[in-house]
């Protein structure tokens, strides 16, 4: 099982700081860090925080990484999971619209990883082994462009991972509960997975978290090239 919960103790030691100068540099309002699940992660109960630390241990704990691979998170927000994704040596890449978050966290903790604000700043790094969108693609507009641009980017031996939320009964009445308005969700985790096989990827498995069946809140798909 992947240390990720002494991750997330080294981001709650470092991410005051962060977080709220970066907020006043890039002159961004509460919204924005409701959108990166903010308050979900580190101000909600414990049930809320449990339910989203333990659904990124869930989801990354099956992959398989080596040194020297490299590895793109798109949508890496505060950059909570980077420094995991470094442990192994792997040379990671994130993206995001505030980069500038992820950027002073790492640089915080020490760890190296490149942030990037586009994918369009990708196309000279080569292919990568891994690619991570981890709720994040229910929030893009054009989706579509999204997916054809992983296609491009990740080799023929990748593996690319999607997570989102069901958006069924029981996870909107939790939003309402934490706090969420979840005005910027576009479209539910089964929509993204059905856009990414008709991108082309191949469903390798599925996880669901915490629970399957009508209480399973969030979705996790690892998909491949044919």
């Amino acid at each position: 099982m992947l240390n990720f919960f002494k991750t997330r103790r080294q981001f709650i030691e470092a991410n005051d700081f962060i977080v709220l100068q970066n907020l006043v540099e890039a002159n961004r309002d509460e919204a924005d860090l409701e959108e990166m699940a903010y308050p979900a992660y580190f101000e909600g109960n414990l049930l809320s925080r449990w339910l989203f630390s333990g659904r990124l241990a869930r989801v990354l704990s099956p992959l398989e990484h080596q040194k020297g691979d490299l590895l793109l998170e798109f949508g890496c927000g505060l950059g909570m999971t980077i420094p995991y994704l470094t442990t192994k040596g792997c040379i990671v890449v994130g993206v995001d619209l505030f980069p500038q978050i992820a950027s002073r966290y790492i640089e915080e903790l020490g760890v190296t990883a490149a942030i990037y604000g586009s994918l369009d700043k990708l196309s000279d790094m080569g292919s990568f082994d891994l690619i991570c969108a981890l709720d994040v693609l229910e929030h893009v507009n054009d989706l579509d462009t999204i997916l054809n641009q992983f296609m491009e980017l990740i080799n023929d031996k990748g593996t690319l991972v999607v997570s989102g939320p069901t958006e069924n009964a029981l996870y909107r009445l939790g939003r309402r509960i934490v706090g969420f308005k979840g005005d910027y969700h576009h479209r539910n985790i089964m929509d993204i997975m059905d856009s990414v096989l008709k991108a082309g990827f191949v469903t390798k498995k599925t996880i669901a978290w915490p629970v399957p069946g009508p209480m399973c809140l969030f979705r996790c798909g690892y998909f491949s090239k044919p």
